[in-house]
């Protein structure tokens, strides 16, 4: 978003809330103008700063009621700014059985995730979250689309309900009993035999 871009949206706040908004004046590293309410005028400026980005400064109002409008519309702007600023997420997992497919559901369900109408022969599941789409196919193939801040929570969880399938695997994991006779064990067995029959012959 441009420093320009910032204020049209600011602009547009405030005369929602019934104040005259003045064009800007360029200054160094931003920009001011003046805001008025019931003849009363304000001003007010946004700077542009390369570490800190776009922000409204409200510092030269002293009016109680007109410096929290602006705090307001500052939160609004600020929080606008972040989802802009919120990268595409595409990314796949590979659910390997059954068992983890009706555990990623009933984990998505328990979020209160809203089911989608599906519309194809190759989708077996599709949830919406957190603006987040999941999709899960026959081939038990699942993927995420979308934009949100939550998605590092939502992928931490998804992976600890995949790691879970190693401890069942383990779990079902039976000891193999090795029924071959080692050679040492066999010459033993030969030479017990052996002395029996010597015994029985003699």
């Amino acid at each position: 978003m441009s420093i320009k871009d910032y204020y049209m949206r600011a602009k547009r706040e405030l005369e929602n809330l019934a104040y005259y908004v003045d064009s800007y004046k360029k200054i160094n590293y931003g920009i001011q103008f003046k805001i008025f309410r019931f003849k009363q005028g304000y001003l007010v400026r946004i700077y542009n700063n390369k570490k800190k980005g776009i922000k409204l400064d409200c510092s030269q109002i002293k009016n109680k009621n007109v410096k929290r409008d602006l705090k307001e519309i500052k939160n609004i702007l600020d929080q606008n700014h972040k989802k802009g600023s919120i990268k595409n997420i595409q990314e796949s997992f590979e659910l390997p059985n059954k068992i983890i497919v009706d555990r990623i559901v009933s984990y998505l369900i328990s979020r209160q995730a809203k089911r989608k109408s599906i519309n194809s022969d190759s989708i077996k599941h599709s949830f919406r979250l957190s603006n987040l789409t999941f999709t899960i196919y026959t081939n038990n193939l699942m993927m995420i689309q979308g934009k949100s801040n939550n998605f590092n929570s939502l992928k931490k969880e998804i992976l600890m309900i995949l790691s879970s399938n190693n401890k069942v695997k383990s779990r079902l994991k039976k000891p193999k009993i090795n029924n071959q006779m080692s050679l040492f064990d066999q010459d033993l067995n030969n030479k017990i035999l052996g002395e029996e029959n010597l015994k029985l012959v003699g």
